[in-house]
């Protein structure tokens, strides 16, 4: 069963999905220290987020123009 579209997306931890976190905190080193342009990252797998990040003062809350300033990450390490 899908977990998309909802009002919400389901949250899970990524152990959940078979994830070890350590690979998500490497990505999210790797993205603040050597990609500054992006800020934010959604990692989704199974229609479950299992991680989010936000970068250069950004929040869930900050709302920008998504045509302009949205970016899908797939990393086939989840896949």
């Amino acid at each position: 069963m899908s977990n998309y579209p909802t009002e919400r997306w389901r949250t899970t931890p990524s152990e959940e999905q078979g994830i070890d976190y350590c690979i998500i905190e490497n990505l999210f080193k790797t993205i603040h220290e050597e990609f500054t342009h992006i800020n934010s990252v959604l990692v989704i797998k199974n229609d479950c987020i299992v991680a989010e990040k936000y970068f250069n003062g950004y929040t869930k809350k900050v709302s920008r123009r998504l045509v302009a300033y949205l970016k899908v990450l797939f990393l086939q390490l989840l896949v």
